[in-house]
């Protein structure tokens, strides 16, 4: 079950978020601070775009346990951070690949849209494009 794994474990119950050994290696693996993961994931939650995801208990056509939402944004994370495989994920987050194949195209979607509109700035002067931000 994907709540077994150390992931969920390390990650959403119990982040040592005053460790700084871990604050590094989610810096290296997700390539965002832990405070910014939890921000894409609070807005993911407010997106219609994951509203299929949105609740931990609903189960899918199947009857099989959805996915959860903090797991797949960790996923989606890692895969761009890091160049995981979505079998790779699987092994470690205990979520099918087609799971996070189907969950990374909408995450790119959302990001390259609502993300992009809301956080890339084009420069409106000389003085701010040489300005590092």
């Amino acid at each position: 079950s994907p709540t077994d794994t150390k992931w969920y474990r390390n990650y959403v119950e119990w982040p040592p978020t005053t460790n700084r050994h871990f604050n590094m290696k989610v810096w290296r693996h997700l390539r965002v601070p832990y405070p910014k993961y939890l921000e894409l994931l609070e807005e993911a939650t407010k997106s219609l775009l994951f509203k299929v995801w949105h609740a931990s208990t609903s189960s899918d056509c199947n009857g099989e346990e959805l996915s959860l939402l903090e797991l797949l944004v960790l996923g989606s994370l890692h895969y761009l951070g890091r160049g995981w495989t979505f079998d790779a994920l699987k092994e470690f987050i205990g979520v099918l690949e087609e799971t996070h194949c189907h969950f990374f195209h909408v995450f790119i979607h959302w990001g390259s849209t609502y993300l992009y509109d809301k956080y890339v700035v084009y420069p409106l002067t000389a003085e701010e494009a040489k300005s590092p931000q």
